[in-house]
């Protein structure tokens, strides 16, 4: 769950580089987070072509690039965060390869499901509960329990603009 929390802080910061800084975050339930960049902070066109009918394309390079720009931040976080008990970090560091210890999704088409904001994971139980940034920070898994958990965040925000980093994305 530590680096999860790590991977999620990075992806995160990144977006705030971009002045992306409206995105919503939410604990999946089981091993994750999940964050959202609103489609509406994408331009309505891209090369002539409907925004919308370049899903899920569009959004796998914007998760690439991202994957890419965080990866040495990351794995500095986790070498220095994540005790390594089984020498995986130090074989990791090796392979300058941060995604042997953790993942940030990148292959999901256009029929993948989301579970959606404060349901209940089938096999946990666990809520899967809208974060504040500073709530991500603190993240502890028994805040996910539903006798801990409070209602009331919006996993679903507007108003971003992430245009800057789509263009930079598909340069890349």
């Amino acid at each position: 769950m530590e680096g999860a929390k790590i991977a999620a802080m990075a992806v995160c910061e990144f977006l705030e580089e971009y002045h992306v800084d409206k995105y919503g975050i939410k604990f999946s339930g089981s091993r994750g987070f999940h964050i959202c960049v609103p489609w509406n902070a994408f331009p309505k066109e891209i090369d002539y072509k409907p925004t919308e009918l370049q899903y899920p394309e569009m959004t796998r390079i914007i998760i690439n690039y991202i994957r890419e720009r965080i990866r040495k931040k990351l794995l500095a976080e986790l070498q220095k965060t994540v005790p390594d008990e089984q020498n995986k970090i130090s074989e990791a560091v090796k392979k300058n390869n941060p995604y042997d210890l953790i993942d940030i999704e990148n292959s999901w088409g256009p029929r993948h499901l989301f579970r959606a904001p404060y349901s209940f994971n089938e096999k946990t139980w666990f809520v899967s509960l809208p974060l504040s940034l500073e709530e991500l920070k603190n993240f502890t898994v028994s805040m996910a329990n539903l006798q801990n958990f409070k209602a009331g965040k919006n996993f679903f925000v507007e108003g971003a603009n992430a245009e800057k980093l789509l263009m930079e994305a598909l340069d890349w």
